[in-house]
């Protein structure tokens, strides 16, 4: 905790702390809207377990029919880009992987340029 209050720290200024009350939940706006957005999804899976029509995406207005009966999710999605807005069948995450997985098997000099460029550190695993 030290950390965050030294200013010569690396960690001094990227983010607060505090100590709420138990009873105070805290959300980002993202959060909120994904969480929403998640349990409308959910609910139109229930009734019918393929939402994708053999699609990799669905258009989040698809599921009006699915938005919560007190109106929180038409308040939270309501205005959005019909566009744009999308929700994404989880095998496309599936085929993504699978393709950088081999492009990086084929190309281990673009994956460590890729790293190199990354401000993620992973830690170091010990053997």
């Amino acid at each position: 905790m030290k950390d965050w209050d030294d200013t010569n720290s690396s960690l001094s200024g990227l983010r607060g702390y505090g100590f709420e009350p138990k009873q105070t939940t805290l959300l980002q706006p993202a959060d909120l809207i994904a969480g929403i957005v998640q349990k409308c999804v959910l609910s139109a899976h229930k009734a019918l377990p393929c939402l994708d029509n053999g699609f990799s995406r669905t258009f989040l207005h698809n599921y009006e029919r699915h938005y919560t009966r007190n109106g929180v999710t038409a308040a939270v999605v309501s205005g959005h880009d019909h566009e744009h807005c999308w929700v994404i069948n989880p095998l496309t995450f599936t085929v993504l992987d699978r393709v950088s997985t081999e492009f990086f098997a084929r190309h281990p000099e673009v994956l460590i340029k890729r790293l190199k460029q990354s401000p993620f550190k992973p830690p170091k695993v010990a053997n």
